[in-house]
């Protein structure tokens, strides 16, 4: 099913769970109902008046297949939101993990160990500044509220971690890419969007994108990637599917 996004009114979901689109500039202008006019705000002021001034980020995943505009979206979000961004590239399974055992399994191709260590933990207990922009103070830690985070980027071409990521405190968190919906992190985010690219599409962009990897991406990633969505229902789980070339 597809629709044109019509809405039944300014904060809740499209009329219809999915949606055709052509740019992931076109999906952040839609998303915007949703972050602007009532969701994010109403989420962080109830927990704030339930916390004694406290919420806990508000946190969106950004799930689908690779070259759908996982990156791009959340990268335009991000300017328009001052969201902090973390990348599931980031988390690409090392090479000393990857067994045959491991690749198997529906959505083994990601380090789900390091992510909930190193991103799960910090998006629990991270606190924010409330919903007019100012600092406030933690009664039972002292200081203040806005701590960044760091965590370790894998280079997927060095095959090492390298250089630390800084994640700024926000009241927005996006977590993009494939594997993001894993079901062993559980439902650690808010909403979910779900990018379903149309596979010729898909081979173009990643063609032309990066022409030398493509042999990788159609024998090994892109197999990968579709045995996890099947195998977990992805597209199916997600709050919203866009519909993308």
């Amino acid at each position: 099913m597809s629709c044109d996004g019509e809405y039944c009114d300014e904060v809740s979901l499209p009329m219809c769970p999915e949606i055709k689109v052509d740019s992931a500039a076109e999906i952040a202008r839609r998303l915007e109902i949703y972050i602007d006019t009532g969701l994010l705000s109403r989420r962080v002021d109830e927990e704030l008046s339930e916390g004694g001034g406290f919420a806990r980020p508000f946190v969106i995943a950004i799930d689908g297949g690779a070259a759908a505009g996982k990156s791009t979206l959340a990268e335009i979000l991000a300017e328009q939101h001052s969201a902090g961004v973390i990348h599931m590239d980031d988390f690409f399974l090392p090479e000393h993990l990857r067994t045959p055992e491991r690749l198997n399994e529906p959505g083994g191709n990601v380090d789900y160990g390091r992510f909930a260590a190193e991103i799960l933990s910090e998006l629990h207990l991270v606190k924010v500044a409330d919903w007019t922009g100012s600092s406030v103070s933690d009664p039972n830690e002292g200081g203040t509220a806005s701590v960044a985070f760091t965590y370790r980027r894998f280079d997927c071409r060095l095959g090492i971690l390298t250089d630390d990521v800084v994640v700024p405190t926000e009241q927005l968190y996006i977590v993009e890419g494939a594997y993001s919906m894993h079901p062993r992190f559980g439902k650690y985010y808010d909403f979910s969007v779900y990018l379903d690219i149309d596979s010729a599409e898909q081979e173009r962009r990643l063609r032309q994108r990066n022409p030398e990897l493509w042999s990788r991406f159609e024998g090994e990633w892109l197999p990968y990637e579709r045995n996890y969505a099947a195998a977990f229902k992805i597209r199916e789980e997600a709050d919203l599917v866009f519909r993308v070339g």
